[in-house]
């Protein structure tokens, strides 16, 4: 478990083959320990083996065993895998559990498939489950990477309609959907709303933001945005000695990765005149 929670995956696998060779047989919680170490270290082979070993032996897999085995595809990109198993598990007699269906959703994030995440999150309801703030941004983020902002807006609604809050990389999601629709104005709006959910915009909001409002050319407030990332940054860095340079590194790194993703930059600094 020590391995687990440190993710040394390996390490985890390694005093787990210790443990066969030494004729020590395996229950079900130690099953449970090192797949779900290969899990957090995203090693979906590692943990379908050992899945597929347990079955063999005749240990029984309970729905922790299958929500981290759900959860290591889901690490891995193999979203079509995480379905299965999802689906095996409910054949095998064990009902899903909430962090199970959180676990399908999640492994669903960039296959594009929000239709498959709506079915999973209907599905909720007839198991008598409800979600919670993981499963709000979790859809959120499915939504707002499969290009559906409309959608991810209501589920942002909704959510709030639960009195729960979406996390910093659920508006952050949010706003870089906002970006590719054209729907700078939402983007804003969306930026003006952290503080009422507890939270700060970080590097990666303001990235998305300036995005969103350069490429519909309104280079004001986009500079606009750049100065409020400069003040954010020089509160952040403190009265020391090196919080200017630690701004202006700041500002450049993220000047820079605009600058090369579409140039926009120089062309708002031009036009800002």
């Amino acid at each position: 478990s020590a391995c687990e929670k440190g993710r040394a995956w390996a390490q985890a696998l390694a005093v787990f083959q210790s443990m066969l060779e030494d004729g020590i047989v395996p229950d079900r919680i130690a099953y449970n320990a090192a797949i779900s170490a290969c899990s957090k270290g995203a090693q979906s082979a590692q943990a379908a083996e050992l899945l597929a070993q347990m079955q063999a032996k005749a240990t029984k897999p309970d729905a922790t065993t299958y929500t981290a085995v759900i959860n290591a595809c889901g690490q891995g990109h193999h979203w079509r895998s995480a379905l299965v198993l999802f689906g095996e598990m409910q054949r095998a007699g064990l009902a899903p559990t909430l962090v199970s269906t959180n676990a399908a959703i999640s492994a669903l994030r960039r296959s594009g498939r929000v239709d498959l995440a709506m079915d999973i999150f209907r599905s909720l309801e007839a198991q008598s489950l409800q979600p919670d703030a993981v499963t709000w941004t979790t859809m959120i983020t499915v939504c707002a990477l499969g290009q559906h902002w409309e959608l991810a807006l209501s589920m942002m609604a909704a959510m709030a309609d639960d009195a729960l809050r979406p996390d910093i990389l659920a508006f952050n999601a949010f706003v870089g959907v906002c970006r590719d629709a054209s729907q700078w104005q939402r983007a804003l709006v969306s930026l003006g709303e952290l503080p009422r959910h507890g939270l700060s915009p970080i590097s990666a909001t303001y990235k998305a933001s300036i995005g969103a409002v350069a490429a519909a050319a309104r280079w004001v407030e986009a500079l606009h945005l750049l100065g409020e990332y400069s003040c954010a940054v020089h509160g952040a860095s403190g009265a020391g000695p090196s919080a200017a340079l630690l701004a202006w590194d700041a500002q450049a790194a993220l000047l820079e990765d605009l600058t090369l993703q579409s140039g926009i930059v120089s062309r708002a600094c031009h036009d800002g005149g």
